[in-house]
C-alpha cells in the first residue's frame, strides 16, 4: 500500500487569498504543502499546532494567517494582537522546538510614513495604528528566538476575487465609491508575492526582505488606473472625505534591497502585473 508522502510546507490561513496564491504555485512546481484554514490551525491554540505539526513533520511553515483589519484593530486591539502577536508567537515556539523554517508575512504599517524615500529593511520601524503595532510585535518574536526565519514585509495586495478590484468592477457607471484611497505605496499582485515567496524559502538566504511590484502610487492613483483599464466611469471619494479609525501611513514606498542584493529577479511593475490580473483573472 503506497504511502502518502508528507507535506515539506503547512500554510497558515491556507484559505486565504495569498494562501490560496502559494496554493497555486506549489501546485505547479509539485511540491508537497498543507493549506490550513483557522479552524485546522488555529494560531492562538498552541496545544492544537503542536499536535498537527507533530503528525506532519513539516521542513518550513509559511505563516500567511493574520487579522488585517486595520480599522477593526483600533476597535479591538486584544483581538489583533491575539491573533498578530500572540499567534505567532506561538508559531515561533513550535518551530524552535522542532527545528522548523518559519515564513512570515508582514507589511509596510510597521513605518511612519514621515520618509521622503522607499523604506529600507533596516529602517527603525514606527507604526503609526494597532495593525501595524501587532504585526511588528509578532516580527520582535521571530527574532527573539530563531535563527532560520524570513520576515517578508509587503504592501497594498491585489489580484484576487472580491478584492477591492472587484468593488471598482462591478461599480455602476456614474455611482459614487467610497474607498481607501490615501497613501503611496508599492501595489503588489497575490500572485507574483507567492511567486517570490516560494523562491524565497527553497533558497534558505534568511532574513528580512522588502518584496513588492516595481514602482509605486497613491491608492487613489491605483483606482483611477483600474478604472480606466475597465472602461468604468465612477466618482471616487478621497479619503479625506471619509471616517477613518486608523491611521495610516502617508508613505510607506518599501525598497526591495535585500531582495535584489541576494540575486533575486526584481518583480515586474506593478502597471503590467495589474494589466496581467485583468486579462488573466488571476
Amino acid at each position: 500500500m503506497a504511502v502518502e508522502p508528507k507535506p515539506s510546507i503547512i500554510i497558515t490561513g491556507g484559505n486565504g487569498r495569498l494562501g490560496k496564491s502559494l496554493c497555486s504555485v506549489l501546485s505547479k512546481q509539485g511540491e508537497e504543502f498543507l493549506p490550513l484554514d483557522h479552524k485546522e490551525f488555529d494560531v492562538t491554540n498552541y496545544d492544537a499546532m503542536a499536535r498537527i505539526v507533530d503528525i506532519f513533520k513539516p521542513r518550513t511553515i509559511v505563516h500567511t494567517a493574520a487579522y488585517t483589519n486595520v480599522d477593526g484593530a483600533e476597535r479591538d486591539w486584544r483581538k489583533a494582537m491575539q491573533i498578530n502577536f500572540c499567534g505567532t508567537a506561538n508559531i515561533v515556539r513550535i518551530c524552535d522546538n522542532n527545528n522548523i523554517d518559519l515564513l512570515f508575512v508582514s507589511t509596510d504599517y510597521v513605518f511612519n510614513g514621515d520618509k521622503n524615500s522607499p523604506y529600507l529593511e533596516d529602517d527603525e520601524p514606527a507604526p503609526l495604528n494597532v495593525y501595524g503595532w501587532s504585526k511588528l510585535a509578532a516580527e520582535y518574536s521571530i527574532q527573539s528566538i530563531l535563527t532560520d526565519y524570513y520576515i517578508v514585509r509587503t504592501s497594498f495586495l491585489f489580484g484576487c476575487r472580491y478584492d477591492f478590484i472587484d468593488r471598482l468592477r462591478d461599480a455602476a457607471s456614474g455611482s459614487i465609491l467610497p474607498f481607501h484611497i490615501g497613501g503611496f505605496a508599492s501595489p503588489t499582485r497575490y500572485i507574483d508575492l507567492a511567486q517570490a515567496i516560494v523562491t524565497l524559502i527553497g533558497s534558505r538566504s534568511y532574513g528580512i526582505y522588502h518584496v513588492t511590484n516595481s514602482g509605486f502610487c497613491s491608492r487613489y492613483q491605483f483606482a483611477q488606473k483600474v478604472l480606466r483599464m475597465l472602461k468604468i466611469k465612477t466618482n471616487i471619494i478621497p479619503i479625506s472625505e471619509m471616517k477613518s479609525t486608523a491611521r495610516r501611513p502617508r508613505y510607506s514606498v518599501l525598497a526591495n534591497r535585500h531582495w535584489l542584493n541576494a540575486g533575486f529577479e526584481r518583480l515586474k511593475d506593478w502597471h503590467f502585473a495589474l494589466r496581467e490580473y485583468l486579462v488573466t483573472g488571476h
